[in-house]
């Protein structure tokens, strides 16, 4: 929950688990439900805050212990279906400004015992459904899919941000959602911390930035408090060069360790967190202010500009074009990547020199 009146953080992110447990009885789960929501109602009336985003926990119990849709067993899929349609119910009655699709246990140990087809088509079906109910209560919140490599699977589905894009357009529903980032998962997969906020942000799918980090050495969830400042400004550049995050936001879903037993250590967190990436957002004001980054992609791009690299850009095109392209042209001269300048320039902004 991130309620802190004098910095002026008015929001809260909760799951329909978070509201009341699981009873096993699907109707006496629906009254707890109602009656907390209620509750949690009369409350954002009084405080004025409300959900950034409300989800439905189809992983924390026993029947999803082989996923949710995508389980071999016909009556978890239509439990799961069954249990988010009360989460959606109650996402627009506390008025969620985000639903979050998370399926952790979406995934396989061993293709051999799986129908992958089958078990993508029917991820793809539930959100299909979910978006026509959606529509039918009147609730506009904006629709969000959280990747995730593995754990507790061996592999997942919806491991990255390019597998979610790719199956949302297999299935025509791309354009109903965005993606919810945690930067920490793609160091997970040896890619780095902003790897996937890059790769959503490039087909206009970013919708939400979980900010927490992950060790490098690693190679599972440690949800480690944000504290390198480089990192949260490659973040916060991207976030800022497509206009910021519209409904979406940051979250801060890290954990304290567990040797931190001291209610301090809570406050320590969140103030490196919020540090950390308060001097990633100025950092990176002041890389697009000076347009440094711009100007030397621009020009690393420059032949597309005419000629027949702009009609390759456009394609318009063909094969024989290209051909006679290249024996007018000779040899190629390549160019340098000019890397190490580029990380150069990024480092004067995130380490800017000191005054003498």
């Amino acid at each position: 929950c991130m309620c802190n009146h004098s910095i002026y953080l008015f929001s809260f992110q909760i799951s329909d688990r978070d509201l009341c447990p699981d009873f096993d009885n699907f109707d006496e789960t629906c009254l707890a439900q109602e009656e907390m929501c209620n509750f949690a109602y009369d409350l954002q009336r009084q405080t004025k805050i409300r959900p950034l985003y409300f989800s439905c926990d189809l992983f924390s119990h026993p029947r999803y212990c082989n996923g949710a849709a995508t389980n071999p067993d016909a009556h978890v899929f239509a439990y799961a279906c069954a249990q988010l349609k009360n989460a959606l119910e109650m996402a627009k009655r506390l008025g969620a400004e985000n639903f979050v699709f998370y399926h952790p246990r979406d995934g396989y140990q061993s293709l051999i015992q799986r129908n992958i087809f089958r078990d993508v088509s029917h991820l793809g079906q539930l959100y299909r459904m979910a978006l026509q109910y959606r529509d039918k209560i009147g609730y506009r919140g904006q629709f969000l899919i959280q990747p995730k490599p593995y754990d507790p699977r061996r592999f997942q589905y919806e491991c990255d941000a390019m597998s979610v894009m790719a199956m949302l357009r297999q299935f025509g529903v791309e354009r109903h959602f965005k993606l919810y980032i945690k930067p920490g998962y793609s160091k997970m997969m040896g890619r780095p911390y902003e790897h996937d906020v890059y790769i959503a942000s490039a087909f206009n799918m970013l919708g939400m930035v979980d900010a927490s980090d992950n060790w490098p050495e690693i190679h599972t969830t440690s949800d480690v408090v944000p504290y390198n400042v480089r990192s949260a400004t490659y973040v916060m550049k991207c976030v800022m060069e497509q206009g910021g995050l519209q409904n979406g936001g940051f979250t801060l879903g890290f954990k304290t360790r567990r040797e931190a037993i001291e209610p301090r250590d809570l406050f320590h967190a969140y103030i490196l967190a919020m540090d950390t990436y308060a001097r990633a957002l100025k950092n990176a004001a002041r890389m697009l202010t000076d347009g440094c980054f711009a100007r030397s992609i621009q020009q690393r791009y420059i032949t597309y500009k005419s000629s027949i690299g702009e009609r390759l850009d456009k394609g318009n095109c063909v094969f024989e074009e290209c051909e006679d392209f290249i024996r007018k042209a000779g040899p190629i001269k390549p160019t340098t990547s000019s890397y190490e300048s580029f990380e150069n320039m990024f480092n004067f902004y995130v380490f800017p020199p000191l005054p003498h």
